[in-house]
């Protein structure tokens, strides 16, 4: 059951991103000030969350974005697909492959995932900072500061795996 609803939290939120575009300053890596430095932690659905592991989804992913969940529990084994590992909260996002600081807005957005008794909810961030640091070929890091509403907020740093095709 797990398996299918975060099959079906990866297809909604990809129809969210049916508006992605380009976003960003083109790749300046002049980063932002206003991310904090500490580990990526805060709120989904009004309750505390802090990342732990995250990786990519190499079919919903292209050459210039990673589709990308970030998780409050470990992933094992990493890169294993669709898998809430237990966890029922987690962050959705298509993250840029090019160094740089990036608005989100309605063309780049960043989506709080959670599960509220047997209700999906994706909660859809148009505003933030996203921050790519560096990318190799099996890690991307970076930092996000994003909010929706009062009850969904994140701010710090991560690093995901990047999971090989």
């Amino acid at each position: 059951m797990l398996v299918a609803l975060s099959a079906l939290s990866a297809l909604s939120a990809l129809s969210t991103w049916g508006l992605v575009g380009c976003g960003g300053d083109g790749g300046s890596g002049s980063g932002s000030t206003a991310i904090s430095a500490q580990p990526l932690a805060g709120m989904i659905n009004g309750m505390p969350w802090t990342f732990v592991a995250g990786d990519t989804d190499t079919q919903f992913s292209t050459a210039t974005s990673l589709f990308a969940t970030l998780y409050d529990s470990a992933i094992e084994p990493a890169c294993s697909g669709f898998s809430l590992q237990g966890s029922m909260r987690n962050l959705t996002m298509s993250i840029p492959t090019t160094v740089g600081h990036y608005k989100l807005s309605l063309q780049m957005n960043e989506t709080f995932y959670y599960q509220d008794g047997d209700i999906s909810q994706n909660d859809v961030s148009t505003s933030g900072e996203l921050d790519v640091t560096e990318v190799t070929a099996t890690t991307l890091s970076g930092g996000v500061k994003m909010a929706f509403r009062a009850k969904d907020a994140v701010d710090g740093q991560f690093q995901i795996s990047i999971c090989p095709p």
